[in-house]
């Protein structure tokens, strides 16, 4: 399954690489999910924990569970609107408003603004050749929605969402047969309106080697981790990659995604989550 918002920082364009590495576990848990590229993407595992911060987030899953039908005609009568991206800004943060309402917004924002980014501009081309480009690209993750039969719904069932300090989740669900996957905000880079949370990339380093489960991580370089990599025989992997946020200012440049593990694939029965249920 593909997650139904497009997330800035979201780990769409990562997901072939990072399932075949997802070793045998019983417990998933994904301490900083945002869109959850990961989660969606994934087999069910016997039992799942995702976690935001960010109460829109959860929110937004939680409606998504139990008034699904009612989101999934508000999106579907959706335009990309300028008008209908101003309004869902100002609702998206309104406590007394529907949380549905709230919902729908927190989509909108995320499908209709340049770069996902949430609060940043109305999306739309800026000259006659990449214009009807940008409308089709929030048309077809408006369809996305609009076609589900329920599966985002059972999805969810049974997994436990929690909206609390990343770092504080990770030590109460640290367990030898947990397996987690580690998508921090990250350090050196604009995280949006998760950029007074850099830090928890710090904090997170520093518990890293006492974890008892297994983990891997998602990151941009990094000075103390490549040093933490050799002192503990972290493996890794890193994928050079275009900058997949939008905006003209960003055309051609290269990034170095780095994925970091503490396990050894030679051991794990690889092929539960593999490639192939991409497309599941």
């Amino acid at each position: 399954m593909k997650t139904p918002i497009s997330y800035y920082g979201g780990k769409q364009r990562l997901v072939p690489e990072i399932l075949p590495l997802i070793p045998k576990h019983t417990q998933y848990v994904e301490p900083f999910c945002g869109g959850a590229a990961v989660f969606w993407a994934k087999n069910p595992s016997a039992h799942e924990v995702i976690n935001d911060i960010d109460g829109r987030v959860v929110n937004f899953y939680r409606v998504l569970q139990t008034r699904f039908p009612e989101l999934q005609q508000m999106i579907r009568g959706t335009l990309h609107s300028e008008a209908d991206h101003r309004r869902a800004k100002t609702i998206m943060d309104l406590e007394e408003a529907d949380s549905v309402e709230r919902a729908w917004a927190f989509w909108v924002q995320t499908a209709q603004s340049f770069s996902n980014k949430l609060y940043s501009g109305f999306g739309h081309g800026h000259n006659r050749s990449d214009g009807g480009k940008f409308t089709n690209t929030v048309n077809s993750k408006r369809l996305q929605i609009a076609a589900d039969n329920g599966l985002y719904t059972s999805r969810l069932e049974g997994v436990e969402v929690f909206s609390r300090d990343a770092i504080g989740l990770i030590k109460a669900k640290d367990r030898a047969d947990v397996f987690m996957y580690l998508d921090p905000p990250y350090k050196g880079s604009n995280c949006g309106h998760y950029t007074d949370k850099v830090e928890v990339f710090d904090r997170l380093l520093e518990i890293l080697p006492t974890l008892q489960c297994k983990w891997l991580m998602s990151s941009y370089p990094d000075e103390r981790l490549d040093e933490l990599r050799k002192q503990h025989g972290w493996h890794t992997q890193d994928i050079d990659a275009n900058l997949s946020v939008s905006g003209k200012h960003n055309a051609g440049k290269r990034k170095t995604e780095c994925l970091t593990w503490n396990y050894s694939l030679a051991e794990e029965p690889i092929g539960l989550f593999a490639k192939e249920h991409l497309a599941a």
